[in-house]
């Protein structure tokens, strides 16, 4: 792909999450050869004039210019990426979402901070409001400890659902990450042994399909214990033992049509720490 096809839009509210987030954008570019936009928007004008210690709404936007640019020019000492920035005024979802539909962005980018307080886990954050409702890719990343590099990349399966868009899109990834190895893991709960050879029939099958596309594979099947570890918390462990860079999920059966994203998603971006990459199932690319 071109810089001038692919497309990723970097939110930025200037916090740590979103500089990480930026980073790594400028890693992912690489593979693509894609353009970056870094956007900031500012939703409530009297708290942008107390943070920038200015009154005058052209010294605020010549401000926040600067500090986009300073951050640009940070970053462009490790990457050559083309950057642009971008300055918006409204409400911040609403705005990334508009953004990324007027330039065509292919993805998008953005910081995320974990919600360990609520436990119910409703999504409160900016992040989880742009996963539900972006029609293109979603990276979220906590930190910035990560090369970006995504050597290793893990699949979380869940073999009672149709997996025939994430394969694709696993395949795809791999692809442009040369060299990217495929971790495919698939939680099941306390069942007997016919479910479990079934598993490991169907995952086979998945392991075939991608090592014909000349990428390396691996797969294991980890059964839970009741009142133990949660699916998140396996994932999350597991992420740490083959030392993934990226994780990858497909959000079709959580969505739906409520507003709401599962919880099995939902705890396991607030439990990993790697970036996670959203999959955008084709029902929801309108």
């Amino acid at each position: 792909m071109t810089s001038s096809t692919f497309q990723i839009l970097v939110p930025t509210d200037f916090t740590a999450q979103s500089l990480a987030a930026f980073s790594q954008s400028c890693r992912i570019a690489e593979l693509y050869n894609a353009s970056i936009t870094l956007l900031h928007i500012v939703e409530d004008l009297e708290d942008a004039y107390k943070n920038f210690e200015v009154s005058d709404p052209d010294l605020l936007l010549q401000k926040i210019d600067d500090k986009l640019n300073l951050i640009v020019k940070e970053e462009l000492a490790i990457s050559k990426k083309i950057v642009s920035c971008k300055i918006e005024f409204g409400a911040i979802v609403d705005q990334i979402i508009e953004t990324q539909k007027k330039q065509a962005c292919n993805m998008i980018v953005m910081g995320f901070n974990a919600l360990h307080n609520q436990p119910n886990m409703q999504i409160g954050s900016t992040a989880m409001e742009v996963i539900k409702r972006a029609p293109c890719q979603v990276v979220t990343v906590k930190n910035k400890s990560y090369s970006g590099e995504f050597k290793s990349i893990i699949l979380p399966i869940d073999l009672s659902k149709s997996v025939t868009q994430i394969i694709a899109k696993t395949i795809e990834l791999a692809k442009s990450w040369k060299g990217a190895v495929v971790n495919l893991i698939s939680v099941l709960p306390v069942c007997d042994e016919h479910r479990v050879n079934t598993a490991t029939h169907q995952l086979a099958g998945i392991v075939k399909e991608i090592e014909l596309n000349n990428i390396v594979c691996n797969a294991e099947i980890i059964r839970m214990i009741k009142g133990h570890e949660s699916v998140a918390e396996i994932v999350a462990d597991y992420a740490q033992r083959v030392k993934s860079e990226m994780i990858m999920l497909i959000t079709r059966h959580e969505i739906g049509s409520s507003a709401n994203i599962g919880n099995s998603t939902q705890s396991i971006l607030n439990s990993i720490e790697i970036p996670m990459f959203s999959i955008v199932p084709l029902v929801n690319q309108n």
